[in-house]
């Protein structure tokens, strides 16, 4: 009897104590001893180190394409909470490839920095999932990178997500202060409003 071995999706979550300990429990629950084509992991900023990721791609084999992103909390098979989410994609027939762009670069040569990656794949089906800085100007614009390249392999298919700040993370006023040397005040003041709410067709004299 032959047996038919399907694509696999798997999560898994934890909010142990210990960032490392954390990050293998996670992806222990997402893997559950099989071996993934892609491994993403969101943590949360007081987990998200390097001792947790290099625990949690060890866990996982230490040899699998890893993604992931800094979090203000995830949802997972526990709910909302605060620690490492781990997700796994596994079976036959899955490509995969990553890149990364270098800090300070410029969103749209980011974006199509990235989607360079999609020029070793083969297969027909493919997807793209950006993973961004969140607070690194118009998101957007990753997003336009990204297409300018994806267009020319017919793809269409492009998410993206963005990493949140750290909940200590300076204001916008904050760091327009301190990185621009400007000061931004908030105010209010009386503007004129011209409102419209209702329009008729004009009659035939």
């Amino acid at each position: 009897m032959s047996s038919t071995v399907m694509r696999w999706f798997g999560n898994g979550q934890s909010n142990l104590s210990d960032p490392a300990e954390a990050g293998a429990e996670a992806v222990r629950a997402a893997l559950q001893g099989r071996r993934p084509a892609l491994l993403m992991i969101f943590a949360s900023m007081p987990y998200a180190n390097q001792e947790m990721i290099s625990a949690a791609h060890a866990e996982a084999g230490g040899d699998v394409p890893l993604i992931g992103c800094s979090t203000s909390g995830e949802f997972g098979p526990a709910g909302r909470g605060h620690g490492v989410l781990a997700i796994a994609l596994g079976g036959p027939g899955f490509e995969v490839a990553v890149r990364a762009a270098p800090d300070g670069a410029d969103l749209r040569a980011a974006g199509e920095a990235v989607a360079g990656g999609l020029s070793g794949l083969t297969r027909p089906h493919r997807m793209q999932f950006l993973l961004a800085d969140g607070i690194r100007g118009d998101q957007q614009e990753v997003v336009r990178g990204a297409y300018r390249i994806t267009l020319t392999f017919d793809l269409a298919n492009v998410a993206l997500g963005a990493a949140a700040p750290s909940e200590n993370a300076l204001s916008v006023f904050t760091a327009v202060r301190e990185q621009l040397g400007l000061r931004l005040e908030a105010s209010r003041t009386e503007r004129d409003v011209l409102v419209i709410d209702r329009l008729e067709r004009p009659t035939e004299n």
